[in-house]
């Protein structure tokens, strides 16, 4: 009985280990950037330039590519390029117009350069939208997405996009939580072992400042439901 109990154990540990997730996307002020999808609005012939972050959130250095897939598109006649982030252990970046990036290597808690992205539109109305995972060479299971649209008709889908935001990450002693989602909205934060430790209903708020100075230290998870369905989940540190 004792060795089963052991090998189940063993299971668990490597499924947590394969579900573990080391990489956030961060913007400029090094804030992640929530949700899954950035509506990027460019004209006929018009050029676009963004850029993220790729940030470790592990305690240990991890290797690294970026490979990107057309999910939408690509719109007829556009053309794009990705640039490897620069990082303190792999200073020199290099741009592709292939899927993939060389590695790059992210020591523990780094944020990187600049990932750079260029993108060319058409001359015809269109939308592309291109999918950027980060992921671990050493376990490809590890990974973080980020779709990026680039739309000549943006109005509609900006109105409509749905916004679910955490910051800052990592929190020290205070967190806001932001949503658009409706007074319907339910937001619940769970420490590492899926203990509910905090739970909200908008009602007429969509902006909650929660004191997190007493927390422990360490990730948590932040979910919002609407209407009972799970929308969003991002991932909180906390660190004091």
């Amino acid at each position: 009985m004792r060795k089963i109990y052991l090998i189940l154990v063993g299971i668990i540990i490597m499924a947590s280990f394969l579900k573990a997730q080391s990489f956030e996307f961060v913007n400029d002020s090094e804030e992640v950037i929530s949700g899954t999808t950035i509506v990027i609005p460019v004209t006929l012939n018009g050029e676009a330039e963004p850029h993220f972050k790729v940030k470790n959130i592990t305690s240990t250095q991890v290797s690294a590519r970026i490979e990107k897939s057309y999910i939408v598109g690509p719109a007829e006649g556009s053309n794009n390029n990705m640039c490897t982030p620069i990082t303190t252990l792999s200073p020199s970046g290099a741009c592709v117009t292939g899927t993939t990036t060389p590695v790059f290597i992210l020591s523990a808690n780094e944020i990187s350069g600049e990932a750079h992205i260029y993108y060319e539109h058409g001359s015809n109305p269109g939308v592309t939208t291109i999918q950027y995972k980060v992921f671990n060479v050493d376990n490809e299971s590890d990974y973080k997405v980020l779709n990026i649209t680039f739309s000549t008709q943006t109005s509609v889908n900006i109105a409509n996009s749905k916004s679910f935001s955490v910051y800052p990450n990592p929190a020290v002693n205070e967190v806001v939580i932001e949503h658009n989602w409706g007074k319907k909205a339910v937001i619940e934060v769970f420490d590492v072992l899926g203990k509910s430790v905090l739970k909200l209903n908008s009602n007429s708020t969509d902006r909650f400042v929660i004191d997190c100075s007493k927390w422990d230290n360490g990730y948590y998870f932040c979910r919002l439901y609407n209407e009972g369905k799970v929308e969003k989940t991002i991932k909180l540190v906390v660190a004091h």
